[in-house]
């Protein structure tokens, strides 16, 4: 199950160690870092109760908006918006084909644009990966 974060970088930190706290861990980490496309994983060391092991990812999805500028209120944010739904589509399926290829525990995503596009991403997850989340 990934469990989505999706919070403002200064509360982020505190949300992971709730998490962290409602998995009664084993002591050690793991990292997970994404940067562009490429994503760098090391050997889970941290395990659930259940032996599960524990991954955290964090990833800037830099202006993740949909094709709708209409709720985007600043003239950067109508540019940045998907020029199309095309575009837009396989963005949103290109990024849920990127965690679905890490199946991270914890998913923290930065710039999207509001709850709605990342309904979108969680639905893209789910349809087609089969993979579902907590917020």
């Amino acid at each position: 199950m990934i469990r989505m974060v999706v919070d403002a970088a200064y509360s982020l930190g505190e949300k992971i160690l709730r998490g962290l706290v409602h998995w009664n861990l084993v002591l050690s980490a793991t990292v997970v870092l994404v940067s562009g496309t490429t994503v760098v994983a090391q050997q889970p060391a941290v395990q659930s109760a259940g032996n599960e092991p524990l991954t955290v990812m964090t990833w800037n999805l830099e202006w993740f908006y949909d094709e709708n500028p209409g709720d985007n209120f600043s003239r950067l944010a109508r540019e940045k918006s998907a020029p199309d739904r095309g575009k837009w589509d396989w963005r949103r399926d290109a990024i849920a084909n990127r965690i679905a290829g890490v199946r991270p525990t914890v998913v923290a995503v930065q710039e999207i644009e509001n709850r709605r596009v990342l309904y979108y991403l969680t639905r893209a997850l789910s349809r087609n990966h089969q993979l579902s989340h907590n917020e």
